[in-house]
């Protein structure tokens, strides 16, 4: 299945340099791409659209189970198929657009996010980089090695929506194991405030590839 997909051509000449954006609960292919302007210009930039519409507007990756048990609220068969989706996508893009296949990088909010720890950690040969903002790594579809790619992560310590803790135990706790995980913490909400989003800009910027 071919994701829906907006995208901002790099000035890079060549087979260019990709961030892939996918976005959060609720959301739509245009939220992350919102931020384009803020991206490097040699990159091109794809934000994929999730294949679950829901009811009351926007897309989502897999539906949530609204428990207070974090370890069931994904629908793992949907989280498996949309990572499909994702990487056929991504396959078919590559070729149409003309991207570089060893320098494609992942940007996840949320749910996005979480499906960007799960891809990575599944496919290191396909990504260079992991940027997983506002996020947590899902034991239920994320293997437990750690593939030898940079990672980058960030949380806000007032998200009510996905609480600190959640990032704390599974990425800050492999951060602190791992010095190709970055993880970083913002007084801010489930969003990116200009301070986490100049971070993680600074971060794509310093591990750029040349």
């Amino acid at each position: 299945m071919s994701l829906e997909y907006l995208v901002r051509d790099g000035n890079f000449s060549g087979n260019r340099p990709a961030l892939i954006l996918l976005h959060g609960y609720g959301s739509n292919k245009e939220d992350l791409f919102s931020f384009k302007q803020y991206l490097p210009k040699e990159y091109t930039i794809i934000s994929y659209q999730a294949p679950i519409e829901l009811p009351w507007g926007g897309y989502a990756w897999f539906d949530i189970n609204h428990t207070d048990n974090f370890n069931k609220w994904e629908n793992i068969d949907q989280a498996k198929r949309s990572m499909d989706s994702i990487l056929s996508s991504i396959k078919n893009d590559t070729y149409k657009l003309k991207l570089d296949s060893n320098n494609i990088s992942l940007i996840g909010f949320s749910q996005g996010a979480v499906l960007s720890w799960a891809l990575g950690f599944t496919y290191p040969n396909l990504f260079r980089r992991i940027v997983g903002l506002s996020g947590y790594i899902s034991e239920n579809i994320t293997p437990s090695m750690v593939p030898n790619i940079q990672c980058y992560a960030s949380h806000g310590t007032k998200d009510l929506t996905l609480p600190i803790d959640l990032a704390r135990s599974t990425v800050g706790k492999l951060s602190k194991q791992h010095s190709n995980i970055i993880y970083k913490e913002f007084n801010d909400g489930h969003h990116l405030s200009e301070q986490s989003l100049n971070s993680f800009l600074d971060w794509i910027q310093k591990t750029g590839k040349s």
